[in-house]
């Protein structure tokens, strides 16, 4: 890589140019000692006046703030380029002045800043406000309109530069030969430290990497980091280094010298050198590089205006191999063909990257997308201009802009512009770190709150293409990457935090997601594009996880897993190239190191993505490895492959591991037990929790919880349930005893203050409770009863299952039961009434709505309802299945056989007055007949185990198919029986609307027929085939949720934010959770719970 230059010759100024800059990528500004305003073209380097300074004003630094015009001189123009240009341009004189033009070369404001010469006046990278910094040892930074507003250094001797830092949140400067950091907070500490033997005469602070470069009197250019800490220092060269800049992208840095201008990378090693020694330039001044980072403009002591661009840029990507031989064209080899192709293109080349078979070439106007085997017929996006980030995936590639992200598939199409809370802002401030294409995902760092990571699903018609999930980071995010390899449910997102800490969590695992530390003093890491493996690079070695997903959970698992490796051979000052495959590039001084992670992983790897086990068991048989064999059990336990796992986890030593799966093994499989011992084996503790209470096993969950010392939430549930409550105490007595610890936990404190009095009253009535309890379940089992079919499975008109508004509405007014079974997600709940006033309702809607608030900011936006509303509508599932389950398990032995289903659904009620169900015999018509054959069709669906009988779990899956993916089928299946007439596997329109058509008129038909057009037709072929019938008949809870969100916002929203504040809600008490006579269940039926927790 190397600058191509050409210098001016017959330039008509009469003065040295003593300061430039770029307002576009093709047009700079320059002044000199003549008092005139220049505009010159990178494209024919001619120049032309654009305005006049003030008598007697000499300048000395000039700085744009970019905006959407074209630049002084040419109002209303498009900036040339299809780049934005600038909107005010900001001039520093000799005598103390600045001046700020406009647009329209008037000058609109002139400023006396300081006692003598201004030697820096910068534009903060907000554009909010300025900088000046003068020879009187002030720095002073001014509003965007010419107000002082501080004050910042002053008295310390004569600044020679002075710089913002990337987040205006800090200035660099230097004095004599030290470099200094004025932090802007208050009460902040100076940070200064001596930076080279003689005077400092230039310094530049990059945006992207933080980097701070310098130059001086002693020949030698250095970079430091943000403390000061020297990264690189160079050789010493012939004569002084005048002036330096990284450019905007933060890749690379320009120094220039007497007739000499080095290109280099960030971190200081050069990349090229060129010495004029035949046309003599003298020293390089003000060196400014486009927005582009393509090209740079400098100002010579000989009075010519240097220009110079990139190229020689070279990419690899397995067998191809590209290099830019110009400014506008690209040479692409296949090393493995032995071919050459020679890429021409009309406009200049402004960015490009090399992967996955795919080139994509941005130019000024256009995008062009070459596929490896077809050169020839490349795709041309147009309409897409100033492209600062090109990021290949294997399935989609993205741009980003200076006002937004786009993604698309490599035949050109648009897939998706993805939007977040104030992203137009923060577009500008994207870079390569901060943002991750993988398989499936995209992840984007917050610019404004940097401990925020929005997750995007890229797979089509996810929910989160539009409503993002958030990861939150207890520190700043510094850079964030996405797997780029596996299935859908095997997708892991790292980051490295401001502490160099490296955090995993799984993409698809929101949006409550839990983050797994699994490295320390990680300085950047990279996925492998062909496989789930991680580096990462240390300050003086790298450290390669094999199995960084599956076994994060487990400190023991990413130990074995995990291998580090020295880099002093390697050099100081290395970066991360590549991981292409199994081979990691790294990069030191500009040498290039490639390493090979182990290959009997890879292949383990891609075994795991295509479920071959009897294969990967073989493999790690074959080789006997203590790492592959730890990697399988971390992808085995994943998987549920047990008998696979504890093989693995024998031959890789881990006993304990061995014993707890046989202790899963001899569970009941698929029970409640065995999922929440599996979950607990995976490292998901709460998910364990979870499958426990809500299958009803509270003396197993209380015993888990002890089991892994959440004592709280042990005496909670057993509290809350009143039973087992002496079993928690005495357990956390033995702890503490063991511990010699005294107990100091306010819950313990206050359960074991109570008199045994107090016990002997909550123990009686507990009693009471269990003999009413009794007595309703006698009443129930005596009352004469007939059902006809299960209610989940209740149809509209036209063969569709009840969506769960079905009663939203009723007589034309909106029915706000709805609402409250929406919001406490139990019908039992909602039909409770307890007469409580409106100040105890307020109470207790108070607590609930801090469960629904997530990120605890004092408000519920649409999003966090949408969440509460959606876990709702699936608890009102299990508890429907819950009470059926009842009904229906005659004998009581937690099981629900095909006989006891039969019996109870449709045999016949007796005349008799002890209310016997008579024994079925055979259906009574030919509906029936058919009701029968469908539930028996979907009770074998259902009984996962094929053991004839149905548990709790497998009875919700019965009770409620729409709710499972796997059920789908069964219903596609039935309703092609029951409505596919003509038997060729597709809904016509006819089919659709059925017998009904009979009955109802013209209008009705007209109605129906844009329905089946608009709503499920989607293809327009005039049928419905495969999901379009699924869709049909299968109501989406999501669509119902957002509805009811719309609801309840349009009812509560009463300063229209688009967000309910708590206390919008709670005045709205009663269209939440009801009037002043609804109890709120078993939500709020313990009010103290949820004191405690909160």
């Amino acid at each position: 890589m190397k600058f191509k230059t050409y210098i001016t010759k017959d330039s008509k100024l009469k003065e040295a140019i003593a300061v430039l800059g770029w307002s576009n990528n093709e047009d700079i500004y320059s002044s000199s000692e003549d008092q005139q305003v220049y505009k010159w073209s990178s494209t024919n380097r001619e120049m032309v006046q654009v305005a006049k300074l003030p008598d007697g004003f000499i300048p000395t630094d000039l700085h744009w703030l970019t905006g959407k015009g074209s630049g002084i001189g040419t109002p209303g123009a498009n900036a040339p380029g299809g780049s934005k240009g600038g909107e005010s341009l900001l001039i520093a004189g000799a005598d103390g002045r600045f001046v700020i033009l406009n647009k329209s070369a008037r000058i609109e404001r002139n400023v006396a800043a300081h006692a003598g010469p201004i030697v820096t006046a910068r534009w903060s990278p907000d554009g909010a406000g300025l900088l000046t910094a003068g020879e009187d040892g002030i720095i002073k930074i001014w509003s965007r309109s010419g107000m002082l507003r501080s004050t910042v250094v002053q008295n310390e001797g004569q600044i020679r530069c002075a710089r913002w830092s990337p987040s205006a949140s800090a200035i660099v400067y230097c004095q004599g030969p030290f470099v200094a950091i004025k932090p802007l907070a208050a009460n902040s500490k100076l940070t200064k430290w001596r930076a080279h033997e003689g005077m400092v005469l230039c310094l530049s602070w990059s945006n992207n990497t933080g980097m701070i470069g310098t130059g001086g009197e002693d020949c030698r250019y250095k970079i430091w980091d943000t403390l000061g800490t020297n990264v690189y220092t160079s050789v010493a060269d012939d004569f002084a280094i005048t002036s330096l800049d990284f450019c905007p992208d933060g890749e690379l840095l320009a120094i220039g010298g007497f007739n000499m201008l080095k290109l280099c990378h960030y971190t200081g090693w050069s990349h090229s050198i060129v010495r004029f020694n035949q046309q003599a330039t003298g020293s390089l001044f003000n060196i400014a590089w486009s927005a582009d980072s393509t090209q740079i403009a400098t100002s010579t002591s000989t009075g010519s205006l240097l220009f110079g661009h990139i190229i020689e840029r070279e990419l690899r990507n397995r067998n191809l191999k590209a290099i830019t031989t110009g400014r506008k064209t690209v040479q692409l080899q296949d090393i493995v063909a032995r071919t050459t192709d020679t890429l021409d293109f009309s406009e200049r080349i402004i960015k490009w990257e090399l992967g996955y078979g795919h080139l994509v070439v941005a130019t000024v106007h256009q995008v062009h997308i070459f596929n490896e085997n077809y050169i020839n017929t490349p795709i041309i996006i147009d309409g897409r201009s100033d492209i600062r980030i090109i990021m290949l995936g294997k399935k989609h590639f993205i741009l980003v802009d200076n006002n937004s992200i786009w993604i698309y598939t490599y035949t050109g199409r648009l897939h998706l512009n993805p939007r977040f809370a104030g992203s137009q802002a923060q577009i500008p401030h994207l870079n390569g770190r901060c943002i991750s294409l993988g398989m499936d995902s995209l992840a984007v760092r917050d610019h404004s709150d940097q401990t925020v990571i929005h997750v995007f699903d890229l797979l089509p018609g996810a929910t989160r293409q539009e409503e993002p999930y958030t990861i939150h980071s207890k520190s700043p995010v510094v850079e964030v990457a996405v797997c780029r390899f596996g299935n859908p449910d095997d997708q892991y997102l790292v980051y490295i935090d401001a502490n160099q800490d490296l955090y995993i969590t799984s993409v698809h695992s929101g949006p409550e997601y839990v983050m797994h530390k699994i490295g320390t003093q990680v300085t950047t890491m990279m996925w492998s594009s062909d496989t789930n493996i991680l580096v990462g690079l240390h300050d003086l070695s790298y450290s390669v996880w094999y199995c960084p997903g599956e076994a994060c959970a487990d400190p023991t698992l990413i130990a074995l897993t995990t291998f580090t490796y020295d880099t002093s051979e390697f050099g100081k000052n290395i970066t991360l190239e590549n991981f292409e495959g199994a081979n990691i590039t790294f990069r030191s001084s500009g040498a290039i190191f490639t390493v090979s992670v182990k290959t009997y992983c890879v292949i383990l790897h891609k075994l795991f993505a295509e479920n071959q086990w009897e294969r990967a068991l073989k493999l790690c048989r074959l080789v006997q490895n203590h790492l592959l064999w730890a990697t399988l059990a971390a992808m085995a336990s994943k998987r549920n492959q047990l008998d696979i796992s504890e093989e693995a986890f024998s031959a890789s030593l881990q006993i304990d591991k061995v014993n707890y799966l046989n202790y899963i093994k001899s569970l009941p499989a698929s029970g409640p037990e065995h999922m929440a011992e599996n979950s607990i084996m995976n490292g998901r503790i709460q998910e364990a929790e979870i499958i426990l209470m809500h299958n009803k096993r509270i003396p197993e969950a209380i015993r888990f919880c002890l089991r892994m010392h959440r004592w709280g939430k042990a005496l909670e549930v057993a509290l809350k349930h009143e039973t087992d409550v002496e079993l928690v105490l005495e357990e956390r007595r033995k702890y503490l005893q063991a511990l010699e610890r005294e107990e100091n936990d306010p819950q313990f404190l206050a359960v074991d203050e109570r008199s045994d009095d107090q016990m002997d009253r909550i123990m009686w009535l507990s009693a009471l409770w269990m003999l009413l309890i009794a007595v309703c379940v006698q009443c129930a089992a005596t009352h004469k009863h007939s059902h006809t079919h299960t209610v989940n499975k209740e149809r509209t008109e036209d063969g569709a299952f009840a969506p769960r508004d079905a009663h939203h509405m009723e007589d034309g007014e909106h029915f706000s039961e709805f609402d409250h079974e929406a919001i406490l997600g139990s019908v039992k709940e909602a039909e409770e009434f307890d007469n409580l006033s409106p100040e105890e309702s307020k109470k207790r809607l108070a607590v609930l709505v801090t469960k629904m608030d997530q990120n605890a900011d004092g408000y519920v936006d649409r999003h966090e309802l949408k969440a509460w509303i959606l876990r709702s509508f699936k608890s009102l599932a299990e508890e429907e299945a819950s009470e059926r389950f009842e009904d229906v398990d005659l004998n009581n032995d937690e099981s629900v056989t095909w006989d006891e289903y039969l019996q109870e659904t449709y045999g016949m009620d007796s005349e008799d007055e002890e209310g016997v169900r008579l024994p079925f015999e055979e259906p009574r018509n030919e509906e029936e007949r058919k009701l029968i054959q469908d539930d028996k069709e979907m009770f074998e669906a259902a009984d996962s185990n094929a053991n004839g009988k149905l548990d709790a779990t497998e009875f919700v899956h019965f009770i409620s198919p729409e709710e499972f993916p796997q059920m789908l089928p069964i219903i596609l299946r039935q309703t092609l029986r029951d409505k596919d007439t003509n038997k060729d596997g597709r809904i016509d329109f006819q089919e659709f609307v059925g017998d009904n058509a009979k009955d109802h008129d013209k209008e009705w038909l007209v109605v129906e027929m844009d329905k089946f057009k608009e709503d499920f037709d989607k293809d327009n072929d005039g049928y419905l085939n495969g999901n379009e019938i699924l869709s049909w008949v299968v109501p989406s809870n999501d669509e119902v949720a957002s509805d009811e969100v719309d609801h309840l916002f349009a009812a509560s929203d009463d300063d229209h934010d688009d967000r309910l504040s708590h206390q919008e809600i709670i005045e709205k008490y009663d269209i939440f959770v009801g009037s002043e006579a609804t109890d709120y269940g078993d939500h709020l039926q313990n009010i103290h719970h949820f004191d405690d927790e909160l």
